[in-house]
């Protein structure tokens, strides 16, 4: 889990909206 949620951060630092499409995908599942 710690792998992925760096990825998670450096995506919302790099790429804001991919990281809003993430939050809707996971709020989703």
């Amino acid at each position: 889990m710690a792998n992925n949620e760096s990825d998670f951060f450096d995506l919302s630092r790099t790429r804001p909206l991919d990281q809003m499409l993430w939050l809707e995908n996971a709020l989703q599942e």
